[in-house]
């Protein structure tokens, strides 16, 4: 999208007019080759109609205009840069970096030419960057612009110490120069940026605003042909500065009307937008409207401000006259636009209802626009509201009317990532990707590798979305904090959230992600605040229940709270599995066990036909000796839920091991096994009660049995597995069995547990402890066992620290778990070891 720029300190003091660069090359060609003839008037031809098309706002087609007269003078490098200055003028960044590459190697003593080169290269390949100047300084020693640039490559790399070092030197080679005080500006807003809070500062925040404004000020008196970015980058630094907010605004309203003076389309795109972000920052909805109504008549081609400017005003009624005026004079401005058509269809089916939105496409395809766009904008309206029946016969239409369209692909895309089949999803849209410079389909595309786990290649893909704009850019913003989340990189989250929250209110659901990485970014109290802020409205929901529980839980103080929270959330969604089984987990740790079956009780007689429900009030029934009501909730799963045989299994187990008498249960069911009365999953039971038992000798062979008749259950393997591992079997078939109930539909933290203690068995202890953390950072509540395992894989890596801390947490979570004695005598150890006992002095 045109108007996307790069910071200001990167961009090249050239002209700030295009049609003028295009006019002064339009001269050197004439004048410099007047006699040469026909090729010599084609490439003037060419340029002649670039200047033409840009006075027009066609960017794209100008540039194609330019690139054709340098494929006729491929030798003339002053063609190529003007090229490159005009390509770079109008946001194509690419263009411009090829051009230049293009003029250096034809002009390689050209410092100046250089140096743009290696500014434009600063984010995308820092080294070549440097390498450029370098070369530069190599020849001309007193290059004050190589230093310039010199200081960018510092500031980029957040070394600002080297970034003043450089410009200090520029500065003394070209006193003169307005990039000195432009460079002095932007180092002294990186010390902005490092201010944790300016207002607590005091006057050493004051005097770098101060200093960065002054810096700005020297610039234009300078004679800086950048005047109203520096406006911008003032008006900037007063938003950031506390009390100065009407000096702010006055500054972001200066800067936009010497916007609307400038030749430079570009600048005033940016400009306007800036103000616009300002203005919904800090709820000025005239500033921000007048900012839109600006940016709609610079860049009426720009669906995402028409979008945003019919949003801007009014509730209800009011709203609605608002939208339909704006939605009309997009339509007027761009009548033959088939994707104003499909935008202004999203807001009619707001309005009057999906079917009206559908037949109005189909009325503007009879009127002979794009049928292919407007077919791919109705599949989209009708998987939007949830007509999939509608949106796949809408897709094979598209596809059989117009097989390899574009618009045919990305509907069969999002019809795929609709049903779930993101790897199919992600196939298409990887290739139209390779060939596209469409913002939809770079966000679909990681959407798409979100789901598969390609966290890298979704980051990718949703920030080149981002850099192309588009009207569902709010989304991509979205989906980019997602991504962040589920890679992990918690800090870039909360800047991504912050960020979006400016814009518009979060979920609840990115609320509490916000959340979650404050305490994982060592925030805990602002994480507390959001969340406690949240629960304490009238309408929290369950996430922030849940996310608070998991955080504060284990506090002291803070326990009994996440209790109430809790039940505040069970009110409201009484069937909410995972709120009733962290409810239920607290219950157990406090001995409160009956009031946890009086709400289970409650719960399953409301949700009567939840498995879910009905095997957790079992589990919880075994443990309190009602042997007979868990052994009917065992029944009940078992015969409304099938796919759960693992889980009743798992039930039957508890309730036997619960019994006064379970070597008498083992007996009965040995008869049965002697008889052939009993099912291969029975077997597994037997199996698992021999285990319970300490007889791993009948409970191997009773699993390998189960396992030749065709069980299938995951409980099977993952005993199995466990088993060979701890008796020193054969480690590669339990390696195997461990990952197949990994793998299986429903795996649970204790599949993964084996896996790791499979890895442990096989000295593969780096792994094994990469899979104990994942499993002790997931578990709830948490396991015992878990940590015991973690502590013998730190121990095996001589991590000893580790290893104790570990070993205590297996202690204080179960002090009598099944492992509890050789961890104690571990500790013995690893205190013997650290103790250097008495000086031999």
């Amino acid at each position: 999208m045109l108007g996307l720029t790069r910071p200001a300190a990167l961009r090249l003091p050239i002209s700030t007019s295009g049609s003028l660069c295009l006019s002064a090359l339009l001269a050197v060609v004439v004048l410099g080759h007047c006699g040469c003839g026909s090729e010599r008037d084609r490439v003037n031809s060419h340029l002649q109609r670039a200047e033409t098309l840009l006075e027009d706002g066609q960017s794209r087609a100008a540039i194609l205009e330019l690139r054709n007269a340098a494929q006729l003078a491929p030798d003339d490098p002053e063609i190529h840069r003007r090229v490159a200055e005009v390509s770079w003028r109008y946001g194509y960044l690419g263009d411009a970096i090829d051009f230049y590459r293009e003029a250096v190697a034809l002009a390689p003593d050209d410092s100046d030419t250089t140096l743009k080169l290696a500014r434009l290269l600063l984010r995308q390949e820092p080294g070549a960057s440097r390498k450029l100047v370098a070369e530069v300084l190599q020849r001309e020693p007193a290059n004050g612009a190589a230093y310039l640039v010199k200081s960018e490559i510092a500031l980029r790399t957040r070394d600002i110490r080297g970034a003043v070092r450089h410009i200090e030197k520029a500065r003394s080679l070209d006193p003169d120069n307005p990039e000195v005080y432009w460079g002095l500006a932007r180092i002294n807003e990186a010390r902005i940026k490092k201010l944790r809070s300016p207002s607590s500062i005091g006057t050493y925040a004051d005097r770098i605003f101060q200093a960065a404004l002054d810096a700005y000020d020297e610039y234009e008196e300078r004679g800086g042909d950048r005047r109203v970015l520096a406006l911008l980058a003032r008006a900037r630094i007063l938003g950031r500065w506390p009390g100065h907010e009407d000096k702010a605004i006055q500054a972001h309203q200066q800067a936009m009307e010497s916007a609307l003076n400038t030749d430079s389309r570009r600048d005033r795109v940016q400009v306007l937008e800036t103000v616009r972000d300002f203005a919904r920052t800090s709820h000025l909805k005239p500033l921000e409207e007048q900012a839109l109504e600006q940016l709609v008549a610079v860049a009426p081609e720009n669906l995402l401000s028409w979008q945003e400017l019919a949003r801007v005003r009014g509730d209800g009624e009011q709203q609605l006259e608002w939208q339909r005026g704006i939605y009309q004079r997009l339509l007027s401005k761009q009548p033959d636009s088939p994707g104003a058509h499909v935008l202004y269809a999203g807001h009619l089916a707001g309005w009057q209802g999906p079917s009206a939105a559908v037949e109005y496409l189909r009325a503007r395809m009879e009127a002979g626009l794009d049928p292919a766009v407007l077919l791919a904008g109705i599949a989209s309206l009708q998987l939007e509201h949830e007509r999939p029946a509608d949106a796949a016969k809408t897709v094979r239409e598209l596809r059989e009317k117009y097989p390899g369209h574009t618009a045919g692909l990305v509907a069969t895309a999002r019809q795929y990532l609709n049903a779930g089949e993101h790897e199919n999803a992600a196939q298409i849209l990887r290739q139209l990707a390779d060939k596209s410079e469409s913002a939809d389909v770079h966000r679909l595309l990681a959407s798409a590798e979100h789901q598969l786990g390609n966290h890298e290649a979704a980051l990718a893909a949703v920030s080149r979305s981002l850099t192309l704009g588009g009207p569902a850019s709010d989304k991509a913003r979205r989906l980019k904090a997602r991504i962040l989340f589920a890679k992990g990189d918690h800090k870039r989250v909360i800047s991504a959230l912050k960020a979006l929250k400016k814009r518009q209110p979060l979920s609840e659901s990115e609320s509490v992600m916000l959340a979650a990485s404050y305490y994982e970014s060592g925030l805990p109290p602002l994480g507390y605040k959001l969340l406690t802020g949240m629960l304490d409205g009238e309408e929290a929901g369950t996430a922030a229940a849940l996310e608070f529980a998991r955080r504060e839980k284990l506090n002291a103080f803070h326990r009994e709270k996440a209790r109430r929270y809790l039940e505040k959330a069970h009110a409201g969604a009484p069937r909410n599995i995972e709120v009733l089984q962290n409810l239920t987990a607290l219950d157990l740790e406090d001995d409160r066990i009956s009031e946890a079956m009086a709400r289970l009780d409650q719960a399953a007689q409301r949700a009567a036909a939840s498995p879910a429900i009905r095997l957790l009030r079992g589990r919880v029934a075994a443990m309190s000796g009602q042997l007979q009501k868990a052994r009917s909730d065992a029944a009940y799963v078992r015969r409304i839920a099938p796919g759960a045989a693992n889980e009743v299994i798992e039930l039957l187990a508890l309730v036997q091991s619960q019994t006064d008498d379970p070597e008498a249960e083992v007996q009965r069911m040995e008869t049965a096994d002697r008889e052939g009365r009993l099912p291969r999953n029975r077997k597994v039971l037997l199996a698992r009660l021999y285990f319970e038992l300490g007889e791993e000798e009948k409970a191997l062979a009773t699993y390998e049995r189960a396992l030749q008749e065709g069980s299938e259950l995951r409980l099977l393997k993952n005993d199995l597995a466990f088993l060979i591992a701890k008796r020193g079997g054969d480690l590669a078939r339990a390696l195997e069995l461990a990952k197949q109930a990994t793998e299986a539909p429903g795996a649970s933290l204790a599949a993964a547990d084996t896996l790791g203690y499979v890895y442990l068995q096989m000295g593969e202890h780096e792994t094994a402890l990469w899979q104990f953390r994942y499993v002790t950072d997931h578990a709830e509540p948490p396991v015992a066992e878990h940590y015991f395992h973690m502590a013998l894989a730190l121990l095996n890596l001589e991590r000893d620290g580790e290893a104790r801390v570990a070993f205590e947490k297996a202690l204080s979570i179960d002090p009598n778990f099944s492992g509890a004695g050789e961890a104690r005598q571990r500790l013995d150890l690893l205190s013997q070891r650290s103790d250097p006992g008495p000086d031999p002095s």
